[in-house]
C-alpha cells in the first residue's frame, strides 16, 4: 500500500548522494547509492505502478559509478512497458554523451538498436 511513498524516499536519497560531493565520503556515498539504485529497481519490478515514476530519475545517474545497475534497470523497463519506450529512447539518446563506461554504452546501444522504431529515430541514434 505504501510502496510510493518509500520509493519517494528511496529517489530523494538518491538524489541527495549526488549532491554530496565530499571526497572523504565519495566511497561510501557510492556504495550507498549503489544499494539505493538496487532497492528502487526491486520495488520497480515488485510493483509495475512505481517504474515510470523512477526511470527517469534514475537515468540521470547513468555517468555515475552505478551506471551498469541503472541501464540495466532501464533496459527491464524498456522491455517490460511499451508505453515508455519513446520518452525512455528520447532520453537516452540526450544522455549518450556524458556516458564513458564501456559496458553501460554497450548496453544503451543495444537498447537503442533493438526498440528504435521509426527511421527517424534510428537516425538520430547513429548521429549521437
Amino acid at each position: 500500500r505504501n510502496v510510493a511513498e518509500v520509493v519517494a524516499l528511496l529517489k530523494r536519497e538518491v538524489t541527495k548522494t549526488a549532491e554530496e560531493n565530499d571526497a572523504s565520503n565519495e566511497a561510501k556515498g557510492a556504495v550507498y547509492r549503489n544499494m539505493l539504485i538496487r532497492a528502487i529497481h526491486g520495488c520497480a519490478v515488485r510493483f509495475p505502478d512505481v517504474a515510470e515514476s523512477v526511470v527517469h530519475t534514475l537515468m540521470d545517474f547513468l555517468s555515475t559509478d552505478g551506471g551498469m545497475q541503472v541501464i540495466i534497470f532501464v533496459r527491464a523497463i524498456v522491455e517490460q512497458y511499451p508505453a515508455l519506450r519513446a520518452p525512455l529512447i528520447t532520453k537516452l539518446l540526450g544522455g549518450l554523451e556524458d556516458i564513458s563506461n564501456s559496458s553501460v554504452m554497450c548496453v544503451c546501444l543495444w537498447i537503442l538498436g533493438e526498440y528504435c522504431e521509426t527511421a527517424d529515430s534510428v537516425q538520430e541514434a547513429f548521429d549521437d
